[in-house]
């Protein structure tokens, strides 16, 4: 009895590995369950796309499209790893893209967690004719890698100082 169940056994296994060969020499073999790198990136990059602005970083003040003077009190709550060492960067920009300030944004919370963070920052500025421009909230990315980067960019108009 016990040959005929060890006989059975090895011809299980003969034929398994049969088919197996046979179908890794098929052209139409089905590679399900495995993901290429290029389909493994793409799956990234969607996901990360996909992912909202709004699900990142809130801005209590300025609102969007605020009329603005310097100095410029900004605050809001942003996801901790929007943060590196507690700062992250921000820009105000004229209508034509010229950079016109830098600063950074400071987490007031322990910014090591994925959880929402309060910061506060100021922004000191001068305009002269720009009627109009842009603020950008960049996400910190001291690694400098392109995948780490995103920012929340959104318009405001200047108050004319004489």
């Amino acid at each position: 009895m016990k040959k005929y169940v060890l006989i059975l056994a090895i011809l299980n296994l003969v034929s398994s590995c049969k088919k197996t060969s046979e179908n890794e020499g098929s052209e139409n073999h089905s590679k399900e369950g495995i993901i290429s790198t290029e389909e493994n990136a793409a799956s990234v990059e969607a996901e990360k796309t996909s992912e909202e602005i709004s699900e990142l970083i809130q801005i209590n003040t300025p609102k969007e499209g605020a009329v603005i003077k310097s100095p410029l009190q900004l605050s809001g709550k942003a996801k901790g790893y929007w943060f590196f060492e507690a700062d992250a960067p921000v820009k105000l920009l004229d209508e034509n893209g010229n950079l016109l300030a830098k600063t950074y944004i400071k987490a007031t919370d322990d910014w090591m967690t994925r959880n929402w963070v309060n910061f506060e920052g100021n922004l000191e500025f001068e305009v002269r004719s720009q009627k109009s421009g842009y603020l950008v909230f960049e996400r910190a990315n001291p690694s400098g890698l392109e995948e780490n980067e995103n920012q929340y960019k959104f318009p405001v108009r200047f108050i004319q100082q004489d």
